[in-house]
């Protein structure tokens, strides 16, 4: 009797599952978390961005259009190259990774040389390849920006450029600069002032 009594008590004691098999430890660990690699790689690649005094790309029409941009005094012959690199950025079966080598170096010649170039044709092309550079890339665009937030401040300067066709072109970015962004501001300001002629800024 007593044997009957324990071997009822055991089969109960089974019934948890449908076969009534030991299912072992293992059903009581936690289910594994979404595997963050992806994510990480992504966050990774964006860290790892970073403005280019070179361009160096494979792109040999590129290089001839940065070699114009950046080393011809002809302001015709540079506005041009930037109308043809507007279009490079923004023909969407370019590779985004070419398109980001190209903005890399991009960002490092408007930084030290578009924005204080003596024609208002160079300075309003120039705001105008950004703008198609960061529809086309948004996140490369904003990681190149955040790296020196002086570029804010010149781009949102170039609203009070006292050429018109500039201003337009400045007009896009309005909405772009946060107030998270002003200290860009006022820091490209602050440094702008500190030259005692605008020639010295240029030699600087």
């Amino acid at each position: 009797m007593g044997r009957e009594k324990r071997k009822i008590r055991l089969d109960k004691g089974s019934s948890g599952t449908a076969s009534g098999e030991f299912l072992g430890f293992g059903a009581f660990a936690q289910p594994s978390p979404t595997d963050p690699s992806s994510d990480a790689s992504t966050q990774t690649a964006q860290s790892s961005l970073r403005w280019s005094p070179v361009y160096t790309g494979s792109d040999s029409q590129l290089s001839i259009l940065f070699k114009k941009i950046g080393q011809k005094r002809d302001g015709s012959t540079k506005a041009k190259a930037l109308s043809e690199l507007q279009a490079f950025f923004e023909d969407e079966t370019k590779s985004k990774k070419e398109q980001v080598t190209a903005l890399s170096h991009l960002m490092f010649v408007y930084h030290s040389k578009l924005n204080f170039d003596d024609f208002a044709s160079v300075r309003s092309a120039s705001l105008y390849v950004i703008d198609a550079a960061k529809r086309r890339l948004p996140k490369a665009w904003q990681t190149f920006m955040d790296q020196e937030k002086e570029l804010w401040g010149m781009i949102w300067c170039a609203n009070a450029d006292p050429s018109s066709e500039v201003k337009n072109a400045a007009q896009i970015f309005r909405e772009s600069i946060s107030m998270q962004e002003w200290s860009g501001v006022w820091g490209f300001v602050t440094r702008t002032l500190s030259y005692g002629r605008a020639k010295t800024m240029h030699q600087e």
